[in-house]
């Protein structure tokens, strides 16, 4: 009958539909498996290109870390470097002191003796400075300063051997300036002078007959001058000639207290004797590793016991007060901006301590 040919059509249409389900199985499996396999390959590519930048970036860290430590070589053998082109040894003081001493004198007058050293300004003129105390006391007095001349003084050069000769020897006058005053001011004051040199001996040392160094002095503008500084202070003590000391800078701006209240001095432990008034007190120094010797004061007073307590004129009030005199001894622009340091720093001390009389900014008659 028409049952069993049903059966078996619906059989045929069981297994087609069957079949047909399986084809889309497969082929949902088939896609997931390209899913899979595009996502494990995406995973995969991601994973290198983030493991890559991760190694480019340690690697470019580690190149910066290496620049830095490079550079923080290179720095630390530079400041080594010029450390060591700074250090000064013992052997430099004595080239120090041989560049320098000829260019002492030894400085006699009515009251005793002293010491000087010869300076230049800036048209070439050359001077013996010296204290103003070592100057003081000739047959004139406070009173009677335009009549200088009997103000004579005898100065000798020595060439470093006693056993060869007796030096140079020569008299001085005091410097007078254009307008009439003698280049000096008073132990009480700035405690400074002058000498001139005569024409013949000015000539022997233009001409190199006598040897005399340039003296150069300390810049306060371009170099600080520091506590520690070596130094050596040159003159004649006692009356012996060329006599050489050495220390260093113990301070560098100090008050001159009762013994010479309007004056700035520099201290060094190197000691100053009788005798040594009117030297001068040089600090030795490298500059890109070449020796330099600079003139930082004019030896003044030391405490007797006291061999490591002594005291300096600071180049400072050397340069003042020589520019009061009409003799520039540096550039303008130095002159100027010493100006500015007494008027800032100076000058308002004073004042306050009711010592101040007259400033090195104005004309005085001391």
């Amino acid at each position: 009958m028409s049952t069993p040919s049903r059966k078996k059509s619906v059989s045929l249409e069981k297994e087609k539909h069957d079949q047909e389900h399986c084809k889309r199985n497969l082929c949902s499996h088939e896609n997931l498996r390209k899913t899979f396999r595009w996502f494990l390959g995406t995973t995969l590519l991601s994973g290198a290109g983030i493991g890559g930048g991760y190694l480019a970036y340690e690697n470019m860290q580690l190149r910066d870390r290496q620049n830095v430590l490079k550079t923080t070589l290179d720095d630390m053998s530079s400041r080594t470097n010029q450390r060591l082109n700074q250090i000064v040894s013992l052997s430099d003081l004595d080239e120090a002191a041989e560049y320098v001493t000829p260019a002492t004198v030894r400085v006699e007058g009515p009251l005793g003796l002293g010491s000087g050293v010869i300076v230049t300004d800036r048209l070439g003129r050359k001077y013996i400075l010296t204290n103003g105390h070592v100057t003081e006391g000739n047959s004139f007095k406070r009173g009677d300063w335009m009549d200088f001349q009997d103000a004579v003084y005898k100065v000798t050069m020595y060439t470093g051997n006693d056993f060869k000769d007796d030096g140079i020897s020569f008299d001085a006058a005091p410097v007078v300036s254009e307008n009439g005053k003698r280049a000096h001011s008073f132990s009480d004051k700035r405690d400074l002078a002058l000498l001139a040199l005569p024409p013949d001996i000015e000539r022997r040392i233009m001409e190199g007959e006598i040897a005399i160094p340039t003296i150069h002095l300390w810049n306060h503008e371009e170099n600080t001058l520091r506590v520690g500084t070596p130094v050596i202070a040159v003159g004649n003590p006692f009356g012996e000639p060329d006599h050489v000391t050495q220390g260093i800078i113990s301070h560098t701006q100090a008050s001159g207290g009762s013994l010479e209240p309007e004056n700035v001095f520099v201290r060094t432990s190197a000691p100053i004797n009788p005798g040594n008034s009117g030297g001068g007190l040089f600090a030795v120094v490298r500059e890109n590793g070449e020796l330099k010797t600079y003139l930082v004061g004019i030896n003044t007073w030391g405490y007797n016991g006291g061999d490591g307590v002594s005291g300096s004129i600071d180049v400072r009030i050397i340069v003042l007060e020589a520019y009061k005199w009409g003799i520039p001894l540096v550039s303008d622009t130095e002159i100027k901006k010493y100006q500015i340091w007494w008027k800032d720093e100076i000058e308002p001390r004073l004042r306050e301590q009711g010592i101040l009389e007259d400033d090195l900014s104005e004309d005085s008659d001391d």
